[in-house]
């Protein structure tokens, strides 16, 4: 697959719509139908990008701040403006360096990333590209979950992202009629090959036995204990995992762009923990230890 870069003909973007039609310009059209769709009939797409019409941003005139600060934080991550970049899998099928180049503009601008699970590129990888702005890592509460965890901490991540709603894949219409197949290693950077149980492996089984949520207390509960981890390549540098904590808080994530639902777990991996600055998302549940979480209400 060849990607090449198109901007506009006097070089600079003066708008968010420009962006994203270059965006779209530069990929193969299969890819952009499968970048732009969602499952199903689109409806949860549909309604989640309804959703974010309803947050707006209301001018407090004469308030007498010449100088606003953006600058926040989340689970103890520090933040110059309130932003994480999602965990979308199948990224080198959008750019080459794929999530790499997603950490380090996050880097750049003092944000963050949500490592996925099903990337291109590994934790490790992720990690070594942008150590700054690699600090929360995506999994699924599924067979693998142990090990993942286990080498999410070893890499110096500060948090989990569980997504807890994906037994199955998605029925993606759009997709199927344009008979798109890529190669499946665009999915597959956290494959290890070493006997653990991988996530491309438990959804290759069919339907996924559905954990409880008090499975994934005791899952994140066990995550504490001391375990080797492993990688996919000898070639993927791990960090020290001096700054990494493990589950103690969870909240609901802002309403995603896509329907997928995912809970947050704050690492208390070391006694080190520092509580968490600024204003996080309001949660919908939380716990002082991870046995004794409960679910929300809302919770299926």
């Amino acid at each position: 697959m060849t990607v090449s870069a198109v901007s506009p003909q006097d070089r600079e973007f003066l708008t968010l719509d420009e962006i994203h039609a270059a965006a779209l310009k530069n990929l193969p059209g299969d890819v952009a139908v499968y970048l732009e769709s969602g499952s199903g009939t689109e409806q949860t797409l549909r309604a989640n990008r309804e959703a974010f019409t309803r947050h707006v941003i209301r001018p407090r005139p004469m308030s007498g701040v010449n100088d606003p600060k953006t600058n926040t934080g989340f689970l103890g991550i520090p933040l110059s403006v309130p932003v994480l970049t999602a965990p979308f899998g199948g990224d080198a099928l959008f750019a080459r360096d794929g999530h790499l180049a997603v950490a380090r503009a996050n880097a750049s601008c003092g944000t963050a990333s949500i490592v996925p699970e099903v990337g291109s590129f590994s934790y490790e990888e992720v990690a070594a590209a942008a150590p700054a702005a690699a600090r929360i890592g995506q999994l699924h509460p599924y067979e693998s979950f142990h090990s993942v965890a286990r080498r999410i901490k070893s890499a110096g991540y500060d948090a989990l992202c569980v997504t807890v709603d994906c037994p199955v894949m998605g029925w993606r219409a759009r997709n199927k009629m344009n008979r798109f197949h890529p190669d499946p290693a665009v999915w597959s950077g956290n494959i290890t090959h070493d006997g653990e149980p991988n996530v491309a492996e438990t959804f290759g089984g069919g339907v996924i036995p559905a954990w409880t949520w008090d499975q994934l207390a005791e899952a994140a509960a066990r995550s504490t204990r001391p375990g080797p981890a492993s990688t996919p390549s000898p070639r993927s540098p791990a960090r020290s995992a001096a700054r990494s904590r493990c589950c103690s808080t969870a909240a609901s994530a802002p309403a995603p762009t896509s329907s997928s639902r995912s809970r947050w777990a704050r690492p208390r991996w070391s006694s080190g923990a520092r509580p968490p600055t600024g204003s996080p998302p309001r949660a919908s549940t939380a716990c002082t230890a991870p046995s004794s979480c409960s679910p929300p209400s809302s919770a299926p």
